[in-house]
């Protein structure tokens, strides 16, 4: 046999061997490329959910809202009204806290600058601040689970709005201080005031609704609570990274 016949079978395995490896390589890409389709179409999907039920919640919250308006406008008795109107307030800025959630691409977490700035500048509004009380905000663009960003927007509300109605009755000026920052264990949230402090019993005294709230909530972004006495108030929330 010649050296040139004898190649010749190497070289029709060769090209064999070749056109498999390309159809292969192809099917590969093929494959790829369905598999991304159908994860873009999935998130599109779970984006689209997610929009819905934000539609539905805002819906929901208008609808308590109203109920609650209706009975404002009904009762007669003075201490009725002023927890029909805690309430209503509280429905209100709970509804503005998961509104602002919502503002971004992701779905699976919140930056968390832009949403607590967001939110203490809907609170500062809400709560006729003016300029008696200046509310600042400093929080590091930190991504955070969405359903702990819920909770740490929900425990800022509650503490600012405490700290408005409670922290300067005395008709003084002051400031009301948000941080969400790193910290050595994970992250941290500080609420503080420099207002007239709390009570000298805060802690034996019966926990009322906003404090077992702040306290539910930490639980729910599964962080521990400290508070701090004098001058004004300080409330840390250590997070778990």
């Amino acid at each position: 046999m010649l050296k040139g016949e004898a190649q010749a079978p190497n070289l029709i395995a060769i090209f064999v061997a070749g056109l498999i490896i390309v159809a292969v390589a192809q099917a590969f890409r093929q494959a790829a490329r369905r598999e991304a389709a159908e994860r873009v179409a999935k998130l599109a999907e779970r984006d689209l959910m997610l929009r819905e039920l934000e539609h539905r919640m805002k819906n929901n919250f208008q609808t308590v809202a109203g109920l609650i308006e209706m009975q404002l406008r009904r009762a007669n008795d003075e201490p009725a009204k002023a927890a029909l109107k805690e309430a209503l307030g509280r429905v209100v800025s709970i509804s503005q806290a998961h509104r602002n959630l919502y503002a971004g691409e992701d779905v699976r977490t919140v930056d968390m600058a832009v949403y607590l700035k967001d939110l203490c500048a809907n609170l500062a509004e809400a709560l006729f601040l003016g300029e008696l009380v200046r509310l600042e905000c400093e929080a590091e663009p930190t991504p955070l689970e969405r359903d702990r960003a819920v909770a740490v927007g929900l425990i800022v509300n509650e503490l600012v709005t405490n700290a408005a109605k409670h922290a300067f009755t005395d008709g003084r000026t002051g400031q009301i201080r948000v941080a969400f920052e790193r910290a050595p264990s994970g992250y941290r949230l500080v609420v503080e005031d420099d207002g007239q402090g709390l009570p000298a019993d805060f802690a034996s005294r019966r926990k009322g609704l906003g404090r077992g709230l702040v306290e539910a909530f930490t639980r729910q972004a599964g962080g521990s609570l400290t508070v701090s006495k004098g001058p004004g108030a300080r409330f840390e929330v250590d997070l778990a990274a």
